[in-house]
């Protein structure tokens, strides 16, 4: 037989090049009902970390962006305890000195004059100097010694700070019983003027007052806010949050600027500078004089450098606020299991067999399996602890004579046992991402999601770090452009609203505050930036009716900026199940459409039930035609003899 020539006419690009798989990722991420539960899983953890953070600031417990990073420096527990005790021991003598001052100055409103003597105009203003005319006659009403408050503070600092609190709140309301008096005077004296100055008079006297409740907003913010949160630190699931936050941003421009590995060695061997250069405080005694120095010695970390030291973050929390991390850290995985169960389920389907099935199917799944998805990183790290506690009991014989001999013996056993938390540290960490989707696609438990997960990243760990790198940078261009439309869609808004004013909405009172030419909007709605898409509420520049419609405008920039982040968690599950299907087809042999799928989710829908009850009965099945043979062709003639 005569060999016959193929012709390649179509190549399946997505078989010869699995990875492109993965850029189904934004289609994926971007589906409204996986946004809407990352945004309820992003509310809810949200949720749990602010009532935590109340009930353990009741009791005095508090913590700072840069203790994560003082923790990564210290060469021991012991080094950050004494740190963490030297701040804390600085902070007692400081707000013993502020308790010491509002003791003597309950009377004395110089702080809010001084503000006010900076007004233009000032010395030409009636208002201001009656105003200034009665700071003058209060004086110190105290003898307290700067020891004893000093004293009382290092022994009980929340009732030191409860009393200072009521004496700058004193000071604040004398300061309003000043101001009434001093516009009694202004009055008094635009009274006798004629009825053109009287009117300008009585203009300037508003607008002092005003410039008067801007300075009390301020005094308010700096001697209770500020001093608070640098007397007991942020709350300490607001201090994981930015830390978090902070690594999160910097592993994105790490990507941008193509940046993927570099840093590893000074995680190692400059762990001080790091510390310094990103944890924004000072470090005595080490030769580093300020951030410009401490960052040229750290030097720029790439992306996977900045994931590490997430993960950092999550380990400062359990080691040095246990309680906490355990109540927060069970509380946020079970709201996880719920929300990152329906992603990935959804997800499954949608990148399977392009199906999509609404929140409440895919919520009634993740609850069916909440106990598997619940379980599966809890497992391996059960696993983890128990063998350091065995290897922690093994460390307590060797006190013992005669007992520590055996033990050192037998010491290859306790290699074994680092071996396999090694082997599961590796598997918890690298595989977790792999935990849901297993579950989500096999319909599967906790069991089978480890050990599916721990087999495709041991047996194909080049692939799966190939993938990986493939998720994060197409992650990030498409995380950058949703970002990208959520700062246009904010300033654009704020944009044509501001021109809606027509200049009528310039800012008065506590609003001119905020600079020449400032309008209503700048008081109510901070302008976004691509980094800041919502920048807070300044309540010193709002008068008291502008408080809460500003409260409902930045609610929803806060929620156009939480849907940035619930893409980044949607595509983050997306991109790991798809990261599953190709692991899957490579290690098993299975297809990528091969998904299980509920009883339930596969039904078709039941007919139409016809007028008076009865069901409607199925269309007739027209009957298959029946095929008829092609007609024979005449027969030739035969050739006729030439």
């Amino acid at each position: 037989m005569a060999d016959e020539n193929q012709e390649l006419r179509h190549i399946n690009w997505t078989e010869v090049f699995g990875f492109t798989q993965i850029f189904k990722g934004f289609k994926l991420a971007i589906h409204p009902s996986k946004l809407v539960l990352a945004l309820a899983a992003i509310i809810g953890v949200l949720i749990v970390g602010a009532v935590m953070d109340c009930a353990w600031a009741w009791r005095g417990h508090g913590a700072r962006v840069s203790d994560v990073y003082r923790y990564y420096a210290a060469a021991s527990d012991a080094e950050y305890q004494r740190q963490v005790q030297g701040e804390l021991s600085a902070n007692q003598n400081e707000m013993g000195m502020w308790y010491y001052n509002s003791e003597g100055d309950k009377q004395d409103v110089s702080p809010v004059a001084s503000l006010l003597r900076g007004q233009p105009g000032a010395s030409s203003s009636p208002f201001i100097q009656a105003f200034q005319q009665k700071a003058r006659m209060a004086g110190r009403t105290s003898t307290l010694s700067d020891m004893d408050a000093r004293q009382q503070a290092r022994e009980n600092m929340s009732e030191v700070w409860r009393r200072y609190r009521k004496n700058v709140r004193a000071m604040l309301t004398k300061a309003k019983d000043y101001g009434e008096a001093a516009e009694a005077a202004a009055l008094e004296q635009a009274d006798k003027l004629g009825s053109a100055e009287k009117k300008a008079a009585r203009k300037r006297i508003e607008a002092d007052k005003d410039a008067l409740n801007h300075a009390i907003a301020i005094i308010h913010h700096d001697y209770l806010v500020e001093r608070r949160h640098k007397t007991f630190g942020l709350g300490i699931g607001q201090a994981l949050w930015e830390y978090e936050h902070e690594c999160f941003s910097n592993a994105v421009w790490s990507i941008w600027r193509g940046n993927l590995f570099a840093g590893f060695d000074r995680l190692v061997h400059d762990r001080t500078q790091v510390a310094v250069a990103f944890g924004d405080f000072p470090r005595a005694g080490l030769g580093v004089s300020g951030m410009g120095a401490a960052a040229e010695g750290a030097g720029t970390l790439g992306f996977f450098p900045w994931v590490l030291l997430m993960l950092w973050g999550l380990l400062w929390l359990a080691l040095t606020h246990t309680w906490y991390a355990l109540i927060f850290l069970l509380a946020a995985l079970a709201i996880w299991a719920v929300m990152g169960g329906a992603i990935a389920r959804i997800a499954a389907l949608h990148a399977a067999r392009e199906e999509k099935i609404s929140i409440p199917q895919a919520v009634r799944f993740s609850l069916s399996k909440f106990f598997s998805f619940f379980t599966a990183p809890l497992i391996p790290l059960a696993i983890i602890l128990f063998l350091g506690l065995v290897m922690g009991l093994v460390g307590l014989g060797l006190i013992f004579p005669g007992l520590n001999i055996i033990l050192a013996i037998l010491a290859g056993l306790g290699l074994i046992i680092g071996a396999v938390i090694a082997f599961l540290t590796i598997g918890l960490v690298a595989g977790s991402p792999l935990m849901y989707p297993t579950i989500a696609v096999e319909g599967s438990d906790s069991f089978d999601a480890i050990s599916r997960s721990f087999s495709y990243i041991f047996s194909r760990p080049w692939r799966y770090g190939l993938y990986t790198i493939v998720a994060a940078i197409y992650g990030t261009v498409c995380y950058l452009f949703v970002r990208l439309f959520a700062y246009l869609l904010l300033a654009g808004a704020r944009l044509f609203v501001g021109h809606g004013l027509f200049g009528y909405g310039l800012a008065s009172g506590n609003g001119a505050q905020l600079g020449e030419g400032a309008t209503k909007l700048d008081v109510l709605w901070a302008p976004p930036t691509f980094d800041s898409l919502a920048r807070g509420i300044n309540y010193s520049a709002m008068s008291g009716w502008d408080k809460l419609p500003a409260l409902f405008i930045n609610l929803w920039v806060y929620l156009v900026a939480a849907l940035v982040l619930a893409f980044a968690l949607s595509y983050f599950v997306s991109a790991y199940t798809t990261i599953y299907y190709l692991l899957r087809r490579k290690v098993d042999a299975t297809d990528l459409d091969d998904v299980y799928v509920e009883e339930a989710e596969g039904e078709e829908e039941l007919p139409a039930a016809a007028p008076g009850g009865a069901p409607a009965a199925p269309a007739a099945e027209s009957p298959a035609p029946v095929a008829t043979p092609p007609a024979t062709p005449p027969a030739e003639p035969p050739p006729v003899a030439q």
